[in-house]
């Protein structure tokens, strides 16, 4: 069953019912349910003057994919707000669901950003796994050189043992 915010009702709609709260809070006591025809579908809008539209959080509420600014994308990139942020490229965290648990708060799955940005920010994204992988392959190597190390150590040290001690009876 879908939700509309209230800014989706038809201006003049009479709700079609009306309910009362089960929780004490300090909003109004009762609830006003508006049919779907009563609504309209929302409208994201475009990306105007290179700004991505935000909340008063700072996010973007992408529920589903229609929801999604003209002008922009979403990536579903880890570390891609790092990256943006790096590259001094405007974004938004992508919220996509809620979970509710002690507190309801917010599941962020990804980041929106300008379509014109895209294809440098993959860019730096892939430089980054690169230059990662480089550096766990060099650990790697360093480890095992280590080890590599201890293991002939060991060895002379057990050869020098036996040489002059075990050679002595």
């Amino acid at each position: 069953m879908p939700v509309y915010p209230r800014s989706c009702v038809h201006t003049g709609e009479k709700p079609i019912k009306t309910m009362t709260r089960k929780t004490i809070s300090k909003r109004e006591k009762t609830l006003e349910l508006f049919g779907e025809w009563q609504t309209e579908r929302f409208n994201p809008g475009d990306v105007m003057d290179d700004k991505i539209p935000k909340n008063e959080f700072g996010n973007i509420e992408l529920y589903k994919p229609w929801m999604l600014p003209k002008g922009s994308v979403h990536i579903f990139l880890p570390n891609a707000a790092k990256i943006a942020r790096k590259m001094d490229i405007e974004y938004a965290p992508a919220v996509t669901d809620w979970e509710y648990g002690h507190h309801p708060h917010p599941l962020i799955n990804g980041i929106i950003v300008l379509k014109k940005d895209v294809k440098g920010l993959l860019t730096c994204y892939r430089e980054m796994e690169n230059e990662l992988n480089a550096n766990k392959i060099k650990k790697r190597s360093e480890r095992a050189l280590k080890n590599w190390k201890r293991i002939i150590q060991s060895i002379v040290i057990k050869m020098y043992i036996d040489k002059k001690y075990v050679n002595e009876e």
